[in-house]
C-alpha cells in the first residue's frame, strides 16, 4: 500500500453550522467545503454538526471523511459547551483515518474553541473564517449576561493562534485588529464566491416561461432572493413598489424566513398584491433560473447590520445587474458597472435606483450582465477563495 503524503495532505474543516442549511453561513461553508474537496492532492476532514437535510453527493467523496458532532442547537450556551469533547475525539478519530494533519481550516462561532487548542498543540497552521462580527451577534441573539465579552475572548484566542484570518468584511477586520497581539498583517479580506457551474446563462423570457412565472413579456421584474430575515430590508423595496412611479414594476420574492408573513401582510396594506410574486424556498442548485427571469435583483441590507451578502455575488453570476448598499467590500459593483449602490436604504433611493435601470437601454443591460458573469467567474468563484487557503496552508507546512 502506499503510503506516501503528498505536498498538500489532510486539511481538517471545523465548522459549527449545518451544512445543508439555507442561510448564507450555511451556504459559505457548505461550498467552501466541497470547494476544497475539489483540489489536487486534498484529503479533507469535515467535523460538522449532524445535517438536517440530506448532504451533496460530492460530500461522499473518497477524499472526504465526515465527522459530526450533535445537531446543532440554536443559540444553546450547552451545545456549544457539550461539543468541545466531542470536536477532541472526531479530530482525533481524523487524523487516525487520513493521517497527520497539513493544516485546519475553522469558523468562529462561539462553539469555536477546542481548535486553537489543537493547532497550538500539534502545530499545525490554522486558517481562521470569520463572516461575521460574531461578538455582536451573540449579545444580539444571547440573553445570558457577557456573552458578547466572552465571544470577543473566543474570536482573540483563535485570532493569535492562527495563520492568516480571512475577514469577510472591514468591520470584522477593524474589530479583531484593536485586539492585543493580534497582528494586522495576517487579517486579510476575503470575498464570497459561487460555484459557476450551479449558474448556467438564462435568457430573460425563456427563464419565465420555464417558471411559469404569471408575467407578461416585456414586464419589468426585481428579483429578491433569501431567507426573509429583518437586515434585508425587504419592507423598504415594498415601499419602493408602492411609489407611484413604480407601478409597471413587478417583484419576484424566493424564500422563507421569521418576516415572510409581515411582509405579506405589508403588501396587502399596499395593495400591490398583483404585482409581487411569492415563489417560496427553492432548492440552491435552482436560484439561476429565479434570478434569470428577473431584470433586476435586489440586495440592499439595512445599514445598521454588519454583513457581506453572498447573494450579491450570486445575482451577479446570473448575469444581473444589482442594488446594494454602499460598503467597502461591494465597491467592486459600482467599480467595474455591475450596479447601484446606495448611501441610504430608503423607498426613495431604491425607486431611483429602479428608475435608473429600468430606462437604461435593453442592448446595455445585457452588457452589464456580460460584465458581471465575467468578473465573478473570474475572481469571486469558491475556486478561488479555496486555492488561497490551500495556498497559506501549503506555504507554512504541516503539523
Amino acid at each position: 500500500m502506499d503510503t506516501e503524503v503528498d505536498p498538500i495532505g489532510h486539511i481538517v474543516y471545523f465548522a459549527y453550522v449545518d451544512v445543508t442549511g439555507s442561510s448564507g453561513e450555511n451556504v459559505f461553508s457548505r461550498e467552501l467545503v466541497r470547494a476544497l474537496a475539489r483540489q489536487p492532492g486534498i484529503r479533507l476532514s469535515l467535523i460538522a454538526p449532524e445535517p438536517m437535510h440530506e448532504l451533496p453527493d460530492d460530500f461522499r467523496a473518497p477524499n472526504v471523511s465526515l465527522r459530526f458532532l450533535p445537531a446543532k442547537q440554536r443559540g444553546s450556551l450547552w451545545w456549544s459547551l457539550r461539543i468541545q469533547w466531542t470536536t477532541l475525539v472526531q479530530w482525533l478519530r481524523a487524523r487516525k483515518d487520513l493521517g497527520r494533519t497539513t493544516g485546519h481550516v475553522v469558523t468562529l462561532r462561539p462553539g469555536t474553541l477546542v481548535p486553537s487548542l489543537l493547532s497550538r498543540v500539534s502545530r499545525t497552521p490554522q486558517v481562521l473564517v470569520v463572516e461575521g462580527l460574531e461578538a455582536r451577534n451573540v449579545s444580539r441573539n444571547a440573553s445570558i449576561p457577557g456573552a458578547s465579552s466572552v465571544m470577543s475572548t473566543i474570536a482573540w484566542l483563535n485570532s493569535v493562534a492562527s495563520t492568516r484570518v480571512l475577514v469577510a468584511y472591514g468591520a470584522i477586520r477593524d474589530w479583531l485588529g484593536r485586539m492585543p497581539l493580534v497582528d494586522d498583517s495576517r487579517l486579510e479580506l476575503f470575498s464570497h464566491g459561487v460555484d459557476p457551474s450551479l449558474f448556467p446563462e438564462w435568457d430573460l423570457e425563456e427563464a419565465r416561461r420555464a417558471l411559469e412565472l404569471p408575467v407578461e413579456p416585456g414586464d419589468y421584474v426585481v428579483g429578491f432572493v433569501g431567507s426573509f430575515k429583518w437586515y434585508h430590508s425587504l419592507e423598504v423595496l415594498i415601499g419602493a413598489l408602492a411609489r407611484p412611479e413604480m407601478s409597471g414594476v413587478k417583484a419576484l420574492l424566493v424564500g422563507d424566513g421569521p418576516e415572510r408573513e409581515a411582509i405579506t401582510r405589508l403588501v396587502q396594506d399596499h395593495g400591490i398584491g398583483d404585482r409581487v410574486l411569492q415563489a417560496g424556498s427553492v432548492p440552491h442548485d435552482q436560484i439561476a433560473a429565479y434570478v434569470g427571469a428577473c431584470n433586476l435583483m435586489f440586495g440592499a441590507r439595512a445599514p445598521e447590520h454588519w454583513s457581506n451578502p453572498i447573494k450579491l455575488v450570486e445575482y451577479l453570476a446570473g448575469g444581473r445587474p444589482v442594488i446594494g448598499y454602499r460598503t467597502e467590500e461591494a465597491a467592486f459593483i459600482e467599480e467595474h458597472g455591475l450596479g447601484v449602490l446606495l448611501d441610504e436604504v430608503t423607498p426613495e433611493s431604491v425607486s431611483r435606483a429602479i428608475s435608473t435601470f429600468r430606462s437604461a437601454e435593453a442592448e446595455e443591460q445585457v452588457r452589464v450582465g456580460v460584465r458581471a458573469r465575467r468578473h465573478v467567474f473570474e475572481h469571486r468563484t469558491w475556486g478561488v477563495l479555496s486555492r488561497r487557503v490551500v495556498q497559506v496552508l501549503e506555504g507554512q507546512g504541516g503539523g
